[in-house]
């Protein structure tokens, strides 16, 4: 699995890099809206899956202390790489053309309500949805139920990126309707969140966590590769349509990070050191890639304070390189010296 964890933090740089973006839309278009799109999901299955293995579920029990511990884990991993991108959030507030308190306050809401900063949305929204997954399970909630109420919310995240362009005719420009939708835009950004997005993948992995291992691998790759065709066409379907805003959530990655996740826990593979340096380095690379997309795409980008400009395909094979080592830096000062940098792992 921690293979496959490393492959998904790449496929996560490769989204938001956009490889291949220049002279290429529509293969741009495959790649950042479909299958990239399967890594998120993955990691919060994995990460439900991961937290929720050892419980005795199927007696309705929890381990409250290991919840616990584990949120106060993530929260403090989430600030901790909030301290590391404060540099980029002061130039973004310095450099923002509506205005410092335009941008104070743009930034107060995106740490709040909104998408925090790229990748980080995801610490945020693992807390949200393992708070709404534990209190479900707590209170003895039957996984079906679970997953009546969690699908309900994904629908909403579905509606509010993928399918966003179904409101224009429901509501059409200038009505009360559409000028609410519009107004909640604004104050949340996005409906892909712990709450509308996280919390089905985490129950999802929480109900892998009791079931046993499948060990039919050539069924499941089946059902992955026809998961992942489905995927493609309905991202197709919407963009042919003109229904998205942003292609973050289809119905058909519940399937597909589904099968991906189970077809990664079928693999058997003997216990390496290198697996756990991988493990280290998916998670290292998925919170430092960011820093590196930031100043990379304005130094050889087409913006006024560029200096050569690169094809979007270097700039995703430099920022993923300097990520990797920038990985690597941690993982080794982290084995050798143990100083706040434990907390940015």
């Amino acid at each position: 699995m921690d293979l496959v964890k490393f492959f998904m933090a790449i496929l996560i740089v490769m989204l938001h890099s956009f490889a291949a973006k220049d002279g290429q839309p529509l293969l741009d278009f495959e790649i950042s809206q479909c299958f990239t799109r399967v890594a998120v999901p993955f990691f919060f299955i994995t990460s439900g899956f991961l937290l929720f293995r050892k419980m005795p579920l199927a007696q309705g029990k929890l381990d409250a202390g290991r919840i616990i511990h584990y949120l106060y884990h993530i929260f403090r991993l989430y600030w901790a790489w909030l301290i590391i991108y404060i540099p980029i959030f002061i130039i973004l507030i310095i450099h923002d053309n509506k205005g410092v308190i335009h941008a104070l306050l743009r930034l107060f809401r995106d740490l709040t309500v909104g998408g925090s900063f790229w990748q980080l949305w995801y610490l945020k929204g693992l807390i949200a949805a393992v708070i709404i997954i534990s209190l479900f399970l707590w209170r003895r909630f039957s996984f079906q139920k679970i997953f009546i109420f969690t699908g309900f919310l994904y629908c909403i995240a579905c509606l509010g990126t993928s399918y966003y362009g179904l409101f224009s005719y429901y509501f059409p420009e200038g009505s009360r309707g559409w000028e609410l939708i519009h107004l909640l835009a604004k104050v949340y950004v996005t409906p892909r969140d712990g709450i509308c997005f996280g919390a089905l993948f985490v129950a999802i992995g929480a109900y892998c966590a009791k079931r046993p291992d499948q060990n039919n691998t050539a069924r499941l790759i089946f059902k992955f590769m026809v998961s992942l065709v489905l995927l493609i066409g309905e991202a197709n379907l919407t963009r042919y349509f003109h229904l998205f805003v942003s292609g973050d959530c289809y119905f058909s990655l519940i399937p597909t990070g589904y099968y991906a996740f189970t077809l990664a826990r079928n693999m058997r593979l003997r216990d390496k050191p290198v697996y756990m340096y991988l493990r280290k380095q998916s998670m290292y690379i998925f919170c430092v890639h960011g820093w590196w997309l930031f100043f990379i795409s304005r130094l050889f980008g087409n913006g006024k304070y560029s200096i050569y400009f690169l094809p979007d395909i270097c700039h995703f094979t430099i920022i993923l390189f300097l990520s990797i080592v920038c990985s690597h830096m941690l993982i080794k000062a982290n084995d050798n010296y143990k100083t706040v940098l434990r907390y940015l792992g």
